[in-house]
């Protein structure tokens, strides 16, 4: 693991990009328990996750431009293709070949690496917006289940809080969102008692202004129990 781990690292200095990611795939394979390594595999396939939505994006625009709705199109075996909606369900494919990888390394390494929130939280985020991009509440319960993990990891990992929360609102099941949104109201209160008083950074004082926004609006706010 190790010696592919350098090996990488030789073909990035390289500037060869495509056998970096495989060097230090295959490390990871073989052996997901240094989080320092894994997390580095990690970004780097988010990196790519993120630069083929925006290469996405890109083509919608100029879909939309000619009068296109790229919503709606999907691949006819009967019908030829245009050249510029070919392009675009390519890189679509592209981007769902990327998040099933993604996907997977993070879901062995998760089971390689137990008991870590942030892992937990990560490989949930990740199927949250899959979900949010085409709607699949399968992706949603998986993120719930990562993000459950995560809060009997670490009782006090708000972000898991928030998160559950809004996937639930997302599968209309408002008493379950409301009951992690009031959970996470609970641990922003007393967290920093034990966690100290930098467990409160603005992005937590963002979220807890978000959480009570939610709580107004599925009319919670205010009751008890």
């Amino acid at each position: 693991m190790r010696a592919l781990y350098r090996l990488s690292h030789i073909y990035k200095d390289a500037g060869l990009q495509y056998e970096y990611i495989h060097a230090l795939t295959t490390a990871v394979e073989l052996f997901a328990g240094d989080i320092n390594i894994t997390y580095e595999l990690l970004n780097e396939l988010i990196e790519g996750i993120n630069v083929t939505r925006n290469l996405a994006s890109q083509q919608r625009i100029i879909l939309s431009q000619n009068g296109i709705d790229a919503s709606s199109l999907t691949r006819d075996e009967d019908e030829p293709l245009d050249e510029q909606v070919e392009a675009y369900l390519n890189i679509l494919d592209k981007l769902e070949a990327r998040y099933d990888e993604c996907f997977r390394i993070l879901r062995n390494a998760c089971w390689q690496i137990p008991y870590n929130p942030d892992l937990y939280y990560r490989t949930a985020h990740l199927q949250f917006l899959r979900a949010e991009e085409d709607g699949d509440e399968v992706k949603y319960t998986d993120a719930i289940a990562y993000l459950k993990k995560a809060i009997a990891t670490d009782s006090s990992h708000l972000e898991s809080y928030r998160l559950i929360a809004i996937a639930y609102e997302r599968l209309d099941q408002k008493e379950l969102a409301t009951r992690f949104w009031r959970l996470f109201e609970v641990i922003y209160e007393i967290a920093p008692e034990v966690r100290g008083e930098g467990f409160i950074t603005p992005d937590r004082e963002s979220m807890h202004e978000e959480a009570l926004s939610h709580l107004e609006r599925l009319g919670a706010l205010n009751e008890t129990g």
